[in-house]
C-alpha cells in the first residue's frame, strides 16, 4: 500500500493535534485539581488532631489542661469538634470547620475525660483526655 505525500502529512498533522490537545487537557486537569489539605502549622506546644474519612485521629487525644489543639479537616465535608454527646451536650469546647479547613481550640483547664462528637455527623465520636 502506497501513501500519497498529502495524505501522510494530513495524517501526521491530525495525530499531532490530537496529542497536543490531549496533553493540554491532562495539564489543565492537573493544574485545576486542588492540592490535598496540608496540616496547619500547630502553635508551639500544641497537640494535633486530624479528621479524615469521617474519623478523628488520634483517638483519644491526651493533653495537659489548657493545651491548644490544632485540628485539620482533611474531608470534603464540614465537621465540628464539639464537647459532649448527642444526649449530654457540653460547653467545654466547640470548633466548627469548613471542608478542607483548619482551626484550633483550647482543652479544658480541669483534668478529666471529655467525649466529643461532630454535630453534623453524630456517628463521629472520640475522647479528649485532659491529664495533669
Amino acid at each position: 500500500m502506497k501513501l500519497e505525500p498529502r495524505r501522510l502529512v494530513a495524517s501526521v498533522a491530525a495525530c499531532t493535534v490530537v496529542l497536543v490537545g490531549a496533553t493540554w487537557v491532562v495539564d489543565r486537569t492537573v493544574a485545576t485539581t486542588p492540592d490535598p489539605v496540608a496540616a496547619a502549622p500547630a502553635p508551639p506546644g500544641a497537640a494535633t488532631l486530624a479528621i479524615a474519612s469521617f474519623v478523628y485521629n488520634p483517638n483519644p487525644v491526651s493533653v495537659a489542661p489548657g493545651t491548644v489543639i490544632a485540628v485539620t479537616n482533611q474531608d470534603n465535608a464540614k465537621h465540628t469538634v464539639t464537647a459532649g454527646t448527642r444526649d449530654e451536650p457540653s460547653d467545654a469546647f466547640d470548633l466548627k470547620l469548613d471542608a478542607a479547613a483548619s482551626g484550633t481550640f483550647v482543652a479544658p483547664s480541669e483534668p478529666g475525660s471529655y467525649p466529643y462528637i461532630c454535630t453534623i455527623h453524630p456517628g463521629m465520636k472520640a475522647t479528649l483526655e485532659v491529664t495533669p
